[in-house]
């Protein structure tokens, strides 16, 4: 149990720098707000697009990073029993 805290607590711990990472990196899209509605001042734009398609390459990438750290930390028998609690 003692491991399926430590690996949540460094997987959320990471969570902050990867948000950052997303921030820096995400294109910029601008909104403006008509009658109480924020609404994207370029409806036609792909920087929603964009900035969605940053986020899953980073989110990706952190799983199969602390998947790895995980499985590599604890062993595949530590792992697997964390999991299926």
């Amino acid at each position: 149990m003692r491991t399926c805290a430590v690996i949540t607590l460094l997987v959320a711990v990471l969570g902050v720098p990867a948000g950052l990472l997303w921030a820096w990196l995400a294109p910029d899209v601008a909104y403006v707000v008509i009658r109480g509605r924020a609404l994207p001042l370029d409806p036609e734009g792909q920087g929603p697009i964009a900035a969605d398609g940053t986020f899953a390459i980073i989110a990706v990438v952190a799983g199969l990073v602390c998947g790895a750290l995980a499985y590599l930390a604890g062993g595949a028998a530590t792992t697997s029993r964390c999991c299926s609690a």
